[in-house]
């Protein structure tokens, strides 16, 4: 008698550590996400102010950076006829015009800087569980309302195992009868 307490002591100490670990696994990676989230959003106000001070002096500039880019490497040196970098001329003529009537500001490559974070930081977390599948499933327990019920065969699926009260156990609310 005295075993058969101490395994069931044993099982529900190892059931709670189990629950324990799960939930400290789930608070570190969330701890990780939102240092990782501090971090780059710490660098956002900077990149914005660089990438926007280098996009408002090319749009003041006469040619636009990938012509100036070609005239500045020497050819001789440069296996790709004096490229530094293959750019869409459309892309590139399209967003300096942007920046020259003020649709594409500082504050805009800010917010959309924030937004990608964001989007990112939301898409780790989606892949992270559903790699640690622990954290998306969990237990529940339906109890019958009545004392006296009956089981039917215990049904099983990859995802969960149900256990069903037989028909009769309804009384007056059995499922299928009006």
């Amino acid at each position: 008698d005295n075993t058969e307490i101490a395994e069931a002591v044993d099982r529900a100490l190892k059931a709670c550590a189990s629950q324990l670990k799960g939930k400290i696994v789930r608070a570190q990676a969330a701890k990780e996400r939102r240092a990782r989230k501090k971090v780059l959003s710490r660098y956002i106000p900077d990149c914005a102010r660089a990438v926007a001070a280098m996009l408002t002096s090319s749009a003041a500039a006469a040619e636009p950076p990938s012509k100036r880019a070609r005239h500045g490497v020497s050819s001789a040196s440069s296996t790709d006829g004096g490229r530094l970098w293959s750019v869409d001329t459309k892309w590139e003529t399209e967003v300096l015009g942007k920046v020259r009537d003020g649709s594409v500001t500082e504050a805009t490559i800010k917010r959309r800087l924030e937004e990608h974070v964001d989007r990112i930081d939301s898409e780790q977390a989606l892949e992270y569980s559903m790699q640690n599948k622990e954290g998306l499933s969990e237990a529940v327990h339906l109890m019958p309302v009545g004392s006296a019920h009956e089981f039917a065969p215990t049904l099983h699926h990859p995802t969960c195992a149900l256990r069903l009260l037989r028909g009769n156990a309804f009384g007056k609310f059995a499922l299928g009868r009006q």
